[in-house]
């Protein structure tokens, strides 16, 4: 399924060019699921959003070979948790780089008990 989800997010990229688009967001009991794709380099994703208790939010970036990212999430209430990784997606100072074909970046952000915050994505192609 999500080889297929990949694909057809590749092929409706190359069809209708963009600069940062959330694709789909699906929530779910004590989870928000946001799928993303920056399209260029000039234009970061940027989402103001809140998180608390057991909640948790997931970004999920498409990325393809040599992509590097650069990630900022500032809290404005409270102090947001975050975690950055994903599948072929390698940590280099600050940075986050594709290794592979194509992947999903992911973050997830938390908070205990409460935090809004500023999520700022900036992809680097060469």
């Amino acid at each position: 399924m999500s080889v297929l989800f990949s694909l057809i997010i590749i092929m409706l990229l190359t069809a209708f060019p963009l600069k940062a688009a959330l694709l789909e967001h699906t929530e779910s009991l004590s989870r928000n699921h946001f799928y993303v794709a920056i399209d260029t380099d000039d234009t970061p994703y940027q989402h103001v959003f809140q998180v608390g208790g057991e909640h948790i939010n997931h970004y999920y970036i498409l990325g393809f070979e040599g992509d590097i990212f650069s990630v900022n999430v500032r809290g404005f209430d409270g102090q947001p948790d975050v975690y950055i990784g994903g599948d072929s997606v390698i940590h280099n100072e600050g940075t986050y780089q594709v290794v592979k074909q194509h992947t999903w970046l992911e973050i997830a952000i938390s908070a205990h008990p409460y935090s809004e915050y500023l999520i700022e994505v900036h992809v680097h192609r060469e």
